[in-house]
């Protein structure tokens, strides 16, 4: 075997695992890399490897899902919950927030990104990625903000 030979094989499995790895990255990793960059280019908001969590309530959520979680939302003193909202249904239950940790999509991108929170969700960031999505219910919502609390 050549020296170019050689050098060709071992330039073919370096890009070969390369590939592989890419591939085998899980779509999670990829949600959270779209996640962290609308966060900042929407509202230059840096994310870091602190746990935060984030309300989601776009523009497609049900009426009862969102009164559940708002309400859960503005009882709670969890200093690191967000609400990442819509702008037509912040207008629309606005009395219901005391204000604290909202940030309001006022663009619409927010129904276009695809993170795997449609309609009443919660997001758990944690370790630098997305490490949960919880479809929140009146069911459940109670339940979910508990253990959060913990």
């Amino acid at each position: 075997m050549t020296k170019e030979n050689f050098t060709f094989i071992r330039i073919y499995k370096v890009f070969v695992i390369t590939m592989l790895i890419s591939c085998v990255q899980s779509s999670g990793n990829k949600k959270s890399v779209l996640f962290k960059s609308y966060l900042k280019s929407e509202f230059d908001f840096t994310l870091n490897t602190d746990r935060k969590y984030f309300l989601i309530i776009t523009e497609s959520a049900c009426t009862g899902c969102d009164k559940s979680a708002l309400n859960a939302f503005s009882k709670s003193n969890i200093s690191n919950l967000y609400l990442l909202i819509s702008k037509k249904n912040y207008n629309q239950w606005n009395e219901k927030m005391n204000n604290k940790n909202i940030l309001i999509d006022k663009t619409g991108n927010l129904n276009k990104i695809n993170i795997g929170a449609e309609n009443t969700a919660l997001i758990v960031w944690e370790g630098n990625s997305i490490s949960d999505v919880v479809s929140l219910t009146p069911d459940n919502v109670d339940s979910v903000f508990l253990s959060i609390s913990m």
